[in-house]
């Protein structure tokens, strides 16, 4: 194949073939000195009208196969019985993976920073949310306007008191649902925030799995 690729002639790549198959064999022996002599004597007899740039190419096509490669070519024709083939492993070595940090501590304090601050925050908004609505202005005996060019006896007070109430209700009955739902909200939230303290003062860290 070598010699058909270079452009050899057809009886000179047959010659070539027949010199590897008489050279091959000779690869099981050890004498470097000897498998040359062989070599230049087969390029002499059995190719001598070879170019000078053909039988350079061929020459050291040969010279590769057979010395720089010997040992490779006597573990296939040998069948590797005796020759000992040395193999590199390269093994890289990584540093060990850190263990996942944040803020300056790690996951599982922060983990629990955060939701603290979380339910710290939202404890805090409802809680300025009741003390607004607490202030909030209601009515009060004093606010109900009666009117100055009236004798109202204690009758037509009391009837007044109701009309006025009856007028508000609804305002009356929707701060006190809002009221109730704030207290329920507050209420969690503490709860919360006392189980979170209580789990993390009595519940051992878990234990760092990194080396």
């Amino acid at each position: 194949m070598f010699t058909a690729a270079r452009g050899f002639p057809w009886s000179n790549v047959i010659q070539a073939a027949v010199i590897a198959k008489g050279i091959f064999p000779q690869l099981d022996g050890h004498d470097i000195s000897k498998l040359l002599s062989s070599l230049r004597d087969a390029l002499s007899e059995s190719l001598p009208s070879l170019t000078p740039v053909h039988r350079k190419e061929l020459t050291q096509f040969f010279v590769d196969t057979c010395i720089t490669r010997r040992r490779l070519f006597q573990a296939v024709v040998g069948g590797a019985a005796n020759i000992s083939i040395i193999r590199l492993h390269l093994e890289l070595q990584l540093p060990p993976t850190p263990c996942p940090l944040a803020m300056g501590s790690d996951l599982h304090e922060w983990e629990h920073q955060r939701k603290k601050a979380q339910l710290t925050s939202a404890l805090k908004q409802k809680e300025e949310e009741l003390k607004n609505l607490r202030e909030e202005s209601r009515v009060t005996l004093e606010e109900i306007r009666v009117p100055e060019d009236e004798q109202l006896d204690t009758h037509g007070v009391l009837e007044l008191v109701r009309v006025t109430v009856k007028a508000t209700e609804g305002q009356m009955l929707a701060s006190l649902n809002r009221e109730a739902s704030l207290l329920g909200d507050i209420l969690q939230l503490k709860l919360q925030l006392a189980a979170l303290a209580t789990g993390r003062l009595y519940s051992p860290a878990p234990a760092s799995t990194c080396h």
